[in-house]
């Protein structure tokens, strides 16, 4: 996928859903579990990806797809295909969605 320089950054609403994610996978013949055999990598490696960006782990996924990990996650790219580092992700995450990630302060109950 590629985008243009002056559009707005795409959201985490523009990522592929993780059930398609986990269906492609299946339907290419693998899964999550054996990607991280293949790799020597734990599993929750790729089960934390649908969380939060780990390039690793998303190149394997998109590897394993024949796809280009930007065009599944744009959100967690620039234009140029870069990968875009996790504290700028949460920026643009919370920015298009509105909901805070990562730690969130806990209140007092009194």
């Amino acid at each position: 996928m590629t985008r243009k320089k002056n559009t707005p950054a795409p959201g985490p609403q523009d990522d592929l859903s993780w059930p398609l994610v986990k269906a492609a996978l299946e339907e290419a013949g693998t899964n999550l579990q054996r990607l991280a055999r293949a790799h020597g990598v734990d599993n929750s490696l790729f089960t934390k990806v649908k969380y939060m960006p780990n390039a690793r782990a998303e190149g394997i996924i998109a590897a394993a797809l024949k796809r280009a990990p930007q065009d599944i996650w744009p959100s967690r790219y620039t234009a140029d295909g870069i990968a875009v580092s996790p504290p700028e992700w949460l920026k643009r995450h919370k920015a298009t969605t509105g909901i805070p990630s990562g730690n969130v302060q806990k209140r007092k109950v009194a």
